[in-house]
């Protein structure tokens, strides 16, 4: 009996001294990440930070740093808390992408209709009048549709109105060529409410947050004001941070007179979804798990997902997503960046491996002037220690 006792007892120390060394091994405390994340921050001036990092399709890493800055004064303000809201510029592109793709599921349209058949007016490029500019032209950005082209309304590519669309337009075909374009996105935002009947902000939240269970959204007047981060933009001449308030203003007079296909880029489809990190974070382990939220939710379907990440001609663009393959040396990621107005953010991730993250900035000050270099060392340091690490 003492015998037995004894080998139990030696087993259970065995057990437990196994369970200790193999967490010495690889893991990196959360304290030590954090404190290489505020020397990461130090050596960018960043206001403030929110990164959440998932790993085996699930958040392992979440974590605020800095402040959301008072409005009148950039050097004061409130700590970000988990739950506040981002401005999330480009990477909103991803769910216009993700939108479509359901529609094309739907049957309600398909990738190679031309995009006149949705719109209230005409959209060609001038100089190839009969050449179709297609959803999937504009979903990779080979529309020919210039990069700086005005996207604040329809107006300027608008041929009943203005008076020469030329400006707005590359001089090569559609098709031939990939340039990014926001004007493009804020048009596919039109299509989604011609073929869906819904507003461009409704038919995202009935079908894309609410489904996943994500509290955010486009409409600004639907949101809870107190957890919006604002952003601080980094003025050279003056050598100081100015507080950013754009990108939290609704226009409420000209909602009231909202017209479907055209009044869209009040909305910003291409840029102007507000949510958190962590529910970032949840929108993106949908994507990575092809799609599916779990076995009784699927928001997208397998083909459309992987329709979605499929290389255009040869480019890096995808259908809304982005191959990037400088963020980790010798790793591509899928996903997808942005910045305006101070905020710089990602959402990478890697299917396959089962591992991304989110990192949403609010503001600093690059002396390479490289947009991303903080949020891009952040993800490296993630990858080294959470990832590999552990």
């Amino acid at each position: 009996m003492y015998k037995h006792l004894l080998y139990r007892t030696l087993f259970l120390l065995l057990s437990l001294f196994l369970v200790i060394v193999s967490w010495g091994r690889g893991v990196v405390s959360h304290n030590s990440i954090n404190d290489q994340i505020e020397r990461i921050r130090s050596k960018y001036d960043n206001i403030g930070l929110a990164v959440t990092v998932v790993k085996n399709n699930r958040i392992v890493y979440s974590e605020t740093f800095g402040y959301n800055p008072d409005p009148s004064d950039p050097t004061k303000g409130v700590p970000i808390k988990t739950d506040d809201i981002f401005y999330i510029a480009s990477v909103s592109k991803t769910f216009v992408g993700t939108a479509i793709m359901q529609l094309v599921e739907k049957g309600r349209l398909s990738l190679e209709d031309d995009v006149n058949r949705y719109l209230d007016f005409s959209l060609r490029n001038p100089r190839f009048p009969d050449d179709p500019i297609t959803i999937r032209m504009l979903l990779s950005h080979r529309s020919s549709l210039k990069e700086n082209a005005y996207y604040a309304s329809f107006d300027k590519v608008n041929p009943k109105i203005a008076e020469d669309t030329q400006a707005c337009f590359n001089d090569y075909r559609p098709g031939a060529k990939a340039e990014y374009s926001n004007l493009g996105y804020v048009i596919l935002g039109a299509v989604i409410e011609k073929a869906s009947g819904q507003r461009f902000d409704v038919y995202v939240q009935e079908h894309i947050l609410n489904p996943l269970k994500l509290y955010g959204g486009y409409d600004v007047s639907k949101l809870d004001n107190s957890k919006f981060v604002r952003s601080c933009q980094y003025n050279a001449k003056k050598a100081c941070f100015e507080v950013q308030k754009k990108h939290f203003v609704a226009d409420t007079l000209k909602f009231n007179q909202y017209r479907l296909g055209y009044s869209t880029p009040l909305l910003g489809p291409a840029g102007g979804l507000k949510i958190s990190a962590n529910d970032l974070a949840k929108y993106m382990i949908m994507h990575m798990k092809n799609g599916k939220k779990n076995l009784f939710c699927r928001v997208l379907p397998k083909k459309g997902e992987a329709t979605m990440r499929e290389n255009q001609n040869k480019t890096l663009y995808g259908l809304s997503f982005v191959h990037f393959k400088k963020v980790i040396p010798g790793v591509t990621l899928i996903g997808m960046q942005g910045g305006k107005y101070g905020m710089h953010t990602s959402m990478y991730f890697h299917s396959e491996k089962k591992y991304g993250f989110v990192v949403l900035c609010n503001g600093c000050h690059s002396k390479t002037k490289d947009d991303v270099g903080l949020n891009n060392e952040v993800i490296r340091m993630l990858y080294d220690s959470i990832i590999i690490g552990q």
